[in-house]
């Protein structure tokens, strides 16, 4: 259970720094984008 909670503020934090990079991509281009390259 902890692991769960570990692995969504580990993308949570990947999804902040992401939105900071692009931040004029839409939402649904970023879930395709985080799909194809899982960071």
């Amino acid at each position: 259970m902890a692991e769960q909670r570990r692995l969504k503020c580990i993308k949570n934090r990947a999804m902040k720094s992401f939105q900071a990079d692009f931040p004029n991509i839409t939402p649904r281009q970023q879930k395709t984008h985080l799909f194809l390259e899982p960071t």
